[in-house]
């Protein structure tokens, strides 16, 4: 894996475990489309935002199946499911978690190419308890 994280990348004020989550869905998702080739995840500011990207080099997706990839139990065909496993709820999740971040997620395929998924978080969670990413939880 390559990580591409930005070294003036300041501490995010956000929910540390629905980051995690965010984070780990991509990934394994990464992981399981990606047989041979490289997967990457970089991390940067973009003016009062944090931009999260994991790119693959795996089997992508056609270009109808980002239209419905993030709604739940789907998937881009019944052949992944058998291939692959899963229920098709992972990037459903990560989008409803991106969502309650105060952020979103979008993404980029081409067949044969790879995936490259884009979170885009606020630096400072909008409301409710704000932790940075690099503290404990408060007890």
């Amino acid at each position: 894996m390559v990580k591409e994280i930005a070294p003036d990348l300041p501490p995010l004020n956000t929910d540390r475990d629905k980051l995690k989550q965010v984070i780990l869905n991509l990934l394994s998702n990464a992981a399981k489309f990606t047989e041979k080739g490289e997967i990457k995840i970089a991390a940067w500011r973009e003016n009062n935002s944090v931009k999260l990207t994991v790119s693959d080099t795996g089997i992508g997706m056609k270009q109808e199946a980002l239209d419905y990839i993030f709604e739940e139990f789907r998937q881009v065909d019944m052949s992944t499911t058998r291939k692959y496993g899963g229920t098709g709820l992972g990037l459903a999740i990560v989008r409803r978690l991106a969502n309650l971040l105060g952020g979103d997620i979008s993404v980029e395929s081409e067949v044969g190419k790879g995936s490259k998924f884009t979170v885009t978080l606020p630096i400072n969670l909008p409301t409710g308890e704000r932790r940075t990413v690099n503290e404990p939880p408060k007890v």
